[in-house]
């Protein structure tokens, strides 16, 4: 890029050519003051002004033509120019001097931003004691819609006014009653806190090209406002780019989240997923970068795509405009599109390490530590005591929500990296030590039904949850006898009862604790549950099984309350009222749990040498960061370790476990294949009127009648223009991270040297101590400031200061010890009296 030679208050700087003087002045790392631009902005003129905007049904129109005026702040002095030039919209030209502040400039600044003040609370800004306030009392008693907002403390106009300095004829602020939306999707508008500086219009039509947003001249003030009566009438994309560039508390998140990068959809994914890429990816057409995407994290991506309880969903943004991006079911589209065992996969060709590590469990968490552990060269063996690898995957869910074949395909898959598989191969943990592993990951699965005492559950006919899954998954033959009742609300009462009417026939009866909000089982199943015949009795607890050798009926007894106060589970009856269902067979679905039976060796004798792990009833105790266990060589995941019982969990945990191994084994612990190339995501959104109403594209399946006759997979999955749709709808909250950051003015922090200390007052006031890295380290009102901070320089343990004079310093400085303990929950070292370190 060619450059130019200018000028920068006396510093010779080469900028590149086509620049503002303002873009050069930031690139030169030096501060400017500007409200008006904004670096992820555009330095071409501002859009024009339309014909009307609309706050609410109230419609908005021009009393003049557009002025030409902006904020004023960025002005300069340039040689050879009696005026001041505006630096966001001077080009750079060789030869160019230019002087950033002087006496003019600063009286300049200062008009101008009295005139945007005249408009906009800021009574606070002129406080002395804002710091730490509250807000909510006010000893000046200033109205308190006359305050400023909760953005006090970190507000960008604060900043700025707090460097140019608040001129002392300032009018002041008298609130004008403009409209405030609260009931929208997503944003907060409060026009009372427009400063007009018209970044948000530049922002949707200029870098978005989206255009909900216009503005139009009354007086000499840019009034803004949505094109339409509502953003969703607008054609508003909710990207959120508005309230990113806004200065002001004008335009704020209703819920706010910190990392831009990883919107509350990827945030929510216990497998820290990629979810914006892929989504966006499938929108583009690119299904093979999308798998990748996926499969960089999951390998198991078919199979979550049907099972997952996609907690990414809930976390959506897209929800609070009307329905979640079905995220999961696109999962499954892709994950189908591209199959495991294709060509999209490359290997790591990771060499040898020369470790053997077992694995206890071939279910999602142990598959997955081992798939990522085979891909990092370690020898992985895998034991699991059934006759096929899958666990719960294979065994425990019903065949028409995940059918076997989906499953098999994707365990292939994993098992062709290299892993040995010992099926029908129970051992024990002393065994493994004994044969000398480096190391094991223990990932046995809840596999056996919780059971409670019950009356008349030791007659024939009466089975549990899990073990009655299996048994239909391995295709045994089950005597059941109609009519069958089902006891519980989960997700796997709910695979029964639905594999029972596919068995058996109607009527099926499900029996549950919980209330009907209560159940604990996906809203989805329950309600396909219903469509399906199925009867759900809610708040029932099992009283006894009846019967004489054989099942006759069960009876409950009405259940008032599950949780206590404290939100744990202790159910209280009414037994005064009671309900009696006929029945043939009776399956108890109550819950599940772990089998820790294999910590002991099968000679109580053997193996004494190798210490026990901690376990804490059924759950072995491990480390959270790492989930080693307190043997060393020792880890454990899933719901053996407590793990949320989800299969999103139990991946995550033998994610974690693999990185911890491997780095326990002397690797990296990294264990995420790179990606290839693929295109990136547009700043540009367009047009589309349509947007913000589009729903979600509903799931195509098999209708109610037919579905019931087999075990056919009852979701069919979206095509592939379905799929694109749904794509579409993503809001790409991600783009908001590229948004930069605006420059705040420079820190007025001083070097702690005898020179900067020469240039303080030799008066009372506060200063305030950093240590190398600019961290606050004490907080101190003083009689003599030249000579505190004399001792302090003396005393070596301080890098950096800032003064300011106060007569009140006492007062002073527990306004600022306030501030702090609110923003860091702790005072500074020095002002800890538990701490000598001054």
């Amino acid at each position: 890029m060619r450059t130019v030679s200018i000028t920068l208050d006396g510093r010779d700087v080469q900028a590149p050519q086509g620049r503002t003087i303002l873009q050069a002045v930031r690139e030169a790392g030096l501060y400017l003051p500007a409200l008006c631009s904004h670096p992820s902005l555009p330095s071409s003129p501002l859009p024009d002004s339309i014909s009307q905007v609309y706050r609410g049904k109230e419609m908005i129109c021009p009393d003049l033509p557009d002025p030409t005026q902006g904020c004023g702040l960025c002005a300069v002095e340039t040689d050879g120019e009696e005026s001041l030039s505006r630096a966001c919209s001077t080009m750079v030209r060789p030869g160019l001097s230019i002087r950033t502040t002087s006496e003019q400039l600063n009286k300049l600044r200062q008009q101008n931003l009295s005139r945007i003040l005249a408009t906009h609370p800021h009574a606070c800004l002129m406080c002395a004691q804002r710091h730490g306030c509250s807000r909510t009392q006010c000893s000046s008693n200033v109205p308190e819609n006359e305050r400023c907002c909760d953005k006090l403390g970190h507000c960008e106009l604060e900043k700025l006014a707090d460097y140019i300095g608040i001129a002392a004829n300032t009018p002041r602020y008298r609130f004008a009653d403009l409209p405030i939306f609260r009931d929208e999707p997503l944003y907060a508008r409060n026009y009372n806190l427009c400063i007009g500086c018209l970044r948000c219009i530049r922002a949707c039509q200029q870098v978005r090209g989206v255009g909900a947003i216009g503005y139009v001249w009354v007086g000499d003030k840019a009034v803004v406002g949505t094109r339409a009566a509502s953003l969703g009438e607008a054609g508003c994309k909710f990207c959120g780019t508005c309230v990113e560039v806004c200065p002001t508390g004008a335009l704020r998140d209703k819920s706010p989240y910190s990392d831009k990068a990883k919107p509350p959809c990827r945030q929510a994914c216990p497998v820290d997923v990629d979810i914006p890429t892929y989504v966006r990816l499938i929108a583009q057409g690119d299904m093979k970068s999308s798998a990748a995407v996926i499969r960089q994290k999951l390998p198991f991506a078919a199979t979550l795509g049907r099972i997952c309880n996609h907690p990414c969903e809930t976390a959506c943004r897209r929800s609070e405009v009307n329905d979640p991006i079905a995220i999961c079911s696109l999962k499954r589209f892709v994950a189908d599109a591209v199959p495991a065992n294709g060509p999209h996969r490359t290997t790591w060709g990771a060499k040898p390490t020369g470790h053997d590590v077992a694995i206890i469990g071939a279910g999602p968490s142990g598959l997955t530590a081992a798939f990522y552990l085979a891909q990092k060269g370690h020898s992985v063996h895998v034991f699991e005591a059934l006759p096929e690898a899958g666990g719960m995957l294979r065994y425990g869910l019903a065949e028409y929500r995940l059918p076997t074949h989906v499953v098999r395909s994707e365990i292939n898959a994993i098992l062709r990296t290299g892993i040995t598989l010992h099926a029908n191969s129970p051992v024990t943990l002393p065994e493994l030590q004994q044969n000398g592993f480096q190391a094991i990951y223990v990932a046995a699965g809840a596999s056996r039904s919780k059971r409670i005492p019950l009356e008349g559950s030791e007659l024939p006919g009466v089975y549990w949850g899990l073990e009655f899954l299996r048994a239909a998954r391995s295709g045994e033959k089950i005597d059941l006898r109609r009519p069958v009742v089902v006891v519980g609300g989960g997700n796997v009462a709910m695979d029964v009862a639905r594999t029972v009417l596919r068995l058996a026939g109607a009527p099926v009866y499900v029996a549950c604790l919980e209330s009907r909000h209560e159940m604990p089982a996906f809203e989805s199943d329950i309600e396909e549950a219903l469509a399906e015949g199925i009867v759900i009795e809610p708040s029932w607890g099992p009283k006894r099984i009846v019967g004489n050798g054989s099942i006759r009926a069960i009876d409950f007894v009405s259940c008032t309350s599950v949780f206590n106060e404290q939100k744990q589970f202790a159910p209280e009856f009414d037994p005064s009222y009671g309900m009696r269902l006929e029945a043939g067979s009776v399956i108890l679905a109550i819950g599940q749990t772990t089998d820790l039976s294999f910590l002991k060796a099968s000679d109580a004798g053997a193996h004494a040498e190798f210490p026990p792990v901690a376990t804490k009833g059924p759950v072995i105790q491990v480390r959270e960061d790492s989930l080693a266990t307190c043997v060393p060589g020792v880890f454990a995941g899933g719901d053996v370790a407590g793990g949320f019982p989800s299969v999103a969990t139990a991946i995550a945990m033998g994610r974690k476990a693999a990185a911890a191994i491997d780095r326990y084994l002397g690797g990296d612990g990294e264990i995420d294949e790179p990606l290839p190339a693929f295109r990136a995501a547009s700043d540009w959104l367009g047009t589309d009127e349509e947007f913000p109403g589009r729903r979600r594209t509903p799931m195509p399946a098999v209708d109610v009648l037919s579905r019931v006759e087999d075990f056919t997979e009852v979701a069919l999955g979206f095509d592939r223009s379905a799929a694109m749709a749904e794509a579409q709808r993503c809001l790409q909250c991600t783009l908001r991270a590229r948004i930069a950051a605006v420059p705040f003015p420079p820190e007025l922090w001083l070097e702690l040297n005898a020179e900067s200390i020469g240039t303080v007052p030799d008066c009372e006031g506060v200063i305030q101590l950093l240590n190398s890295a600019k961290e606050v380290v004490q907080i101190s009102g003083t009689a003599n400031m030249r000579t505190a901070l004399m001792q302090h320089l003396n005393a070596g343990q301080a890098a950096y200061f800032l003064f300011e004079e106060e007569k009140l310093y006492t007062k002073r400085e527990s306004e600022l010890l306030q501030t702090y303990l609110g923003s860091h929950g702790k005072l500074p070292k020095g002002n800890d009296l538990s701490d000598d370190l001054f």
